[in-house]
């Protein structure tokens, strides 16, 4: 019909009239500054004192010592933080910083083709009656990373960046079986956030024979990040305390299921040193179930049982859940396919229309909850996160294991 064929075009034209009126009206929320460019300001501060011929990492413990100087923990604030990425990114940053002005427009539009590249990424991942679906709802996921409303697309954060040639290269991978680039682009990454290695286990579940070039990878990664304390010590140094002064002043554990709890347990004036075994406890106690799991829903996927559009979705909320420390970034790869599980549950339920009105009421109370404060949205987005991950796996648990004959293609037409 032509009708379905013009309204996306509506709703993205209606998309790209709201991001400039955000940007120019909207209300501060959760901070004390508004969310517009609010990393870009960040990486701006950086560049700054490194053509000041300052320590990046030392300027910005300085102003979150002056900000938090009573010792409080208060909601994040984007006068107080500071640059964390790792030393060996300050060369680069130091040569960005002499580029003339063209280069804030470059970065912007490499930014918005990211954040578009992961939503046309993830349509790949309907079947033909879910296009439409995908289509009207893609304008809207700009705006509701994770399924909860969210203008985080505005703060100019790398990370969309960074997803955006992850999926790309994952995209790739599926459809020739060639997954080199994919790994450039994780090792690159996790020079600066090691974390990121956790995303090999996107090969390592949905491909043959990735194994041996993942963990030759997570060891590069890893080796990487640790020589940069033999290279550079006392920037190595200042990177570690400004990382843990955002989590000692800004209580910010990151999304995640450890995160979550860490913070409450901080926020209940329970001893920082306690906080962080707790972290790194609970995270193992759930990461290993996690990945176990999807080790075996992957079997059932190597022998057919699941098909690739079926098992994507659920394998990349699955990886971002393996990731230590969500936040706001790491859920907007993942919004199309969390609205893809939920969509293919009601459609393939019973009580459709109740089903329906049931999962809107309560993504939009989660998003009133998500804008209460920014403490909260951090509880939000994770029970969010873990509600549709728990309705994909059950879905396919639920669903009649038969087998085909021949493994399915990993392909994505």
């Amino acid at each position: 019909m032509l009708f379905l064929r013009i309204l996306p075009c509506v709703f993205w034209i209606g998309s790209f009239i709201t991001i400039p009126i955000y940007a120019a009206f909207q209300i501060p929320q959760w901070t004390s500054g508004n969310l517009c460019r609010w990393d870009f300001e960040i990486y701006n501060r950086a560049m700054r004192s490194l053509q000041a011929g300052h320590d990046p990492y030392r300027d910005g413990i300085a102003l979150q010592d002056s900000v938090h100087k009573d010792g409080a923990i208060r909601q994040d604030s984007a006068v107080s933080l500071t640059y964390l990425g790792t030393p060996i990114t300050l060369p680069l940053l130091r040569l960005l910083s002499h580029l003339p002005g063209w280069f804030v427009a470059a970065y912007w539009l490499l930014y918005a083709a990211a954040a578009l590249t992961q939503l046309w990424v993830c349509m790949q991942f309907g079947e033909e009656n879910e296009r439409i679906f995908l289509a009207l709802l893609a304008p809207a996921a700009l705006f509701f990373p994770g399924l909860v409303q969210c203008v985080i697309i505005l703060g100019g954060n790398i990370a969309y960046i960074i997803y955006g040639l992850v999926l790309l290269t994952s995209l790739y991978g599926w459809r020739r079986g060639r997954w080199g680039w994919f790994y450039v682009v994780v090792l690159v990454v996790s020079c600066s956030k090691p974390t990121e290695l956790t995303l090999l286990a996107i090969p390592i579940l949905s491909a043959r024979r990735q194994w041996l070039p993942a963990s030759v990878t997570a060891a590069a990664g890893v080796a990487v990040f640790a020589v940069q304390a033999l290279l550079w010590p006392a920037l190595f140094h200042n990177f570690l305390h400004a990382s843990d002064l955002q989590f000692r002043y800004n209580a910010d554990f990151g999304s995640g299921p450890a995160g979550v709890v860490s913070m409450l347990l901080y926020l209940a004036h329970t001893p920082y040193t306690l906080v962080s075994w707790i972290f790194w406890i609970f995270y193992v106690l759930y990461a290993v179930p996690l990945f176990l799991l999807l080790a075996y829903l992957s079997r059932r996927y190597f022998e057919g049982a699941i098909s690739l559009k079926q098992w994507i979705p659920l394998l990349l909320c699955g990886v971002i859940l393996l990731n230590p420390r969500l936040i706001e970034y790491d859920f907007a790869p993942i919004t199309l396919p969390m609205a893809l599980i939920v969509f293919r549950q009601i459609a393939d339920g019973g009580h459709r229309i109740w089903q329906a009105a049931i999962a809107i009421t309560l993504l939009v109370a989660a998003g009133y909850l998500n804008n209460a404060s920014w403490f909260d949205s951090k509880w939000v987005e994770c029970l969010v996160l873990l509600c549709v991950f728990a309705l994909g796996t059950w879905r396919q648990f639920d669903r009649s294991p038969a087998l085909v004959a021949v493994p399915a293609p990993a392909t994505v037409a």
